[in-house]
């Protein structure tokens, strides 16, 4: 193995047609591009990459997000086998392309988006309604009901559900009154306050301070508690089902698509360096420069490609190894090793 020589390819076209240029230059397959500094960038392969970007950042999320594995592990591969599944896209141009890859990609993204985000939502409410019912099991236990406390005369009650790193400081604040609470979960106690009718006024003013308010049953739930206990408890059984529901078409989803997301994520990473490349046109004003290297044994070819189009431009690359004399003036073009097959002897 060793490597093979290479030529810098130089292309001057107008800038209207750059993107029939990049066209066949894709078509012929061996073209690395040089990415040029300071030079003006051609608005619709900017516009064009930004796009790309986008469709590379989203498939990136959901490969990260959902743990899709894009290399089979060595354990995996020996036992199962590998299988590399290829996805085509076909197109005219590199406009097409990304069209392609935006139409294919798109409905994956915008599916996969909305069964997680229905995920969250379900998952919240799901939180929600445990807390509720950590409440009221509570009071169904102790046979509080939270609307009988406003009646009595002689003492002042409060039940509330209160934010545990608030409890202490409430309880400094309070020293006249009795504070019993139940933590009902890592962020929330249940708690009862019992104050003398006259410290009425203050035990309210510093609950108020820290946000707390007396608990009251929602206005969807029956007005007693054990048969609010119970429309929860059945509330809670239909959330978990329709969120196994969710979970399950997401999972079919991945499983499914999952070969096609790391194709595409894979496509869209090829595209965005391309252009990134190719987007920069050259200091001339109507028309644009293209630059890039190609396998030298190529370089007749691609020239002859564009014979009577443009103007090709061919020099041989002499390439220095480092530490040789003037290896800190040349170029670093890429390296394309050449591999001679196996020798018998």
């Amino acid at each position: 193995m060793g490597l093979a020589k290479l030529a810098k390819i130089s292309i001057i076209a107008p800038k209207a047609e750059v993107e029939d240029v990049i066209k066949e230059l894709f078509k012929f397959g061996d073209f690395h591009p040089v990415e040029q500094e300071h030079d003006s960038i051609d608005k619709n392969l900017e516009e064009m990459l930004e796009r790309v970007k986008k469709i590379e950042l989203a498939l990136d999320t959901i490969i990260n997000d959902f743990g899709i594995k894009s290399e089979i592990g060595v354990i995996d591969s020996i036992i199962k086998g590998v299988k590399v599944e290829r996805h085509t896209i076909e197109a005219e141009d590199v406009k097409g392309l990304v069209d392609a890859l935006e139409s294919e990609a798109g409905p994956i993204i915008s599916e996969l988006r909305e069964l997680s985000s229905k995920i969250d939502l379900i998952t919240k409410e799901i939180q929600k309604n445990e807390t509720l019912l950590s409440v009221l099991r509570l009071l169904k236990d102790l046979r509080i009901a939270p609307s009988a406390l406003s009646t009595l005369r002689r003492t002042y009650a409060v039940f509330a559900v209160v934010p545990i790193r608030d409890l202490q400081e409430i309880k400094r604040s309070l020293p006249e009154a009795a504070i019993l609470h139940v933590t009902l979960t890592k962020t929330l106690s249940a708690t009862l306050f019992v104050a003398s009718a006259e410290d009425a006024e203050r035990v309210e003013r510093v609950l108020k301070g820290f946000g707390v308010k007396p608990f009251t049953l929602p206005e969807w739930l029956p007005g007693t508690i054990p048969e609010a206990y119970a429309t929860v408890e059945s509330k809670l059984v239909e959330l978990n089902a329709e969120l196994s529901d969710v979970k399950q078409k997401l999972n079919s989803i991945l499983e499914n698509s999952k070969e096609k997301i790391l194709s595409l994520k894979e496509g869209a990473s090829i595209l965005k360096e391309s252009l990134e490349r190719l987007k920069t046109t050259g200091r001339l004003k109507r028309f644009a420069t293209i630059e890039g290297y190609v396998p030298y044994e190529k370089s007749g070819e691609l020239a002859r490609m564009f014979s009577g189009k443009y103007p090709v431009y061919v020099s041989k690359v002499e390439t220095l190894h480092t530490g040789e004399h003037g290896a800190a003036h040349t170029e670093s073009p890429p390296t394309l090793l050449h591999n001679r097959g196996i020798a018998k002897v």
